[in-house]
């Protein structure tokens, strides 16, 4: 099978989303071949998993303030800052990518370690991180916490610190992943936008995004 590589850029989040769903639409209907994406984001763009509410996940004031857009995905998951980041998708039939959503998080989990580690970088999958360590805390406004603090299953990290956040969505037999490879750290901007419910919090969230997380600069 022949795959389509594309390297689309950087462009603001609603064209981003809307590449990966028409991707994901294409490889449904049999008009798209399966096809490996990578992008960037401007201006800056919280994306919000498809079942997350704006209101209820971001402080907007703070978002214009910072000149931060946001957008909501077509997968699941928890809130993502981009723009200091190298974001990709696959979408491809699930002949391809057969399996449940954790078989296609661990395949192409290992294929993104696997190209981290040929550039240097030693990246690890690993499962998700004992009981007791692995449930997201409770955030803002009752949220679930950001996508660089939960922990999930097949995780692409570094010295157990996450370096890559991904999601996932299927259509009519396609599926697409996509995700963020932290290229800069970024939790002064994420933890300034985030909806909390006293600023004390705030500054906890900062610091635990420096300690569970990590970027390719670090």
């Amino acid at each position: 099978m022949e795959w389509r590589l594309l390297w689309s850029g950087a462009a603001d989040g609603g064209t981003n989303m809307a590449v990966d769903l028409a991707l994901l639409e294409g490889c449904a209907a049999g008009t798209a071949p399966p096809t490996v994406r990578f992008y960037t984001w401007d201006p800056p763009t919280v994306s919000l998993g498809y079942a997350q509410e704006p209101e209820a996940v971001l402080d907007l004031t703070a978002c214009r303030r910072l000149g931060v857009a946001w957008v909501r995905r077509p997968t699941g998951g928890r809130a993502v800052l981009h723009g200091r980041d190298l974001s990709y998708s696959v979408t491809a039939p699930t002949d391809l990518l057969p399996g449940g959503v954790l078989e296609v998080y661990r395949r192409l989990g290992e294929g993104l370690a696997a190209g981290l580690r040929h550039l240097g970088v030693p990246a690890a999958l690993v499962a998700r991180p004992a009981r007791g360590q692995g449930g997201p805390a409770r955030g803002a406004a009752g949220q679930a916490e950001p996508c660089f603090l939960a922990a999930s299953w097949w995780e692409v990290a570094v010295g157990g610190r996450k370096l890559v956040g991904s999601a996932q969505a299927r259509r009519r037999g396609a599926v697409l992943q996509h995700g963020a490879v932290a290229l800069e750290e970024d939790a002064d901007r994420l933890a300034a936008v985030l909806r909390v419910r006293e600023e004390g919090e705030r500054e906890r969230l900062r610091l635990a995004l420096r300690r569970r997380g990590t970027s390719l600069a670090a």
